[in-house]
């Protein structure tokens, strides 16, 4: 037994040296990421993850409404491929009526907390905007429009013989509640009664 973990420790060893020799000899190997450019599409992409995404140790996923978001979910679907590289699944569920967009890869999950995201409990973490995302007013914007996607809503209400258009979003980590607001701030989207 002994002899045989020591092998099996040489052989890990071995294909993290040379994953491309033991691809070609057509064994099971880490996939490999590119590290996405930062873009407008990116920043999109991580408020989608930070709306309705789950980030495991060894996948990414987007859970999406069946009935009411497959359009959406074949947006996203596309854009997930061209900003990653990699074409996620797409599974529907009649259990509970959802879409689930999923792509596996430690390596990926890695690539993404290089990027400002966390694997795990978003509520617990209280996560946030990365960084580089508050550095660019276009970044801001989308990474905000994938936020509103998932996680906001728009309703009307009548008063006074009149229609008005309200805009909602809700998210249970106070930091990312507190990062939308000054975004919405400094955009100048929220009138002078929050100031």
């Amino acid at each position: 037994p002994e002899g045989r973990r020591r092998g099996g420790i040489n052989s890990q060893a071995q294909r993290r040296r040379d994953p491309e020799k033991y691809r070609q000899l057509g064994c099971n190997t880490r996939k490999v990421f590119a590290k996405p450019l930062h873009s407008e599409e990116f920043a999109e992409l991580v408020g989608i993850l930070l709306g309705d995404g789950a980030i495991s140790d060894y996948q990414v996923r987007v859970s999406l409404d069946r009935n009411v978001d497959r359009q959406y979910a074949v947006f996203v679907r596309g854009l997930m491929y061209k900003v990653l590289g990699e074409r996620p699944s797409f599974i529907e569920r009649d259990e509970d009526n959802t879409i689930l967009l999923t792509i596996s890869g430690a390596g990926l999950v890695e690539v993404l907390e290089q990027n400002g995201l966390k694997r795990g409990n978003k509520v617990v973490h209280q996560i946030d905007f990365p960084k580089w995302i508050h550095r660019r007013r276009s970044y801001q914007i989308a990474c905000m429009r994938g936020l509103f996607d998932t996680d906001g809503g728009l309703y009307s209400h009548r008063k006074a013989k009149k229609i008005y258009l309200g805009w909602c979003f809700s998210n249970s980590s106070k930091p990312l509640l507190q990062s939308m607001m000054d975004i919405l701030l400094n955009l100048r989207y929220v009138l002078a009664i929050f100031q």
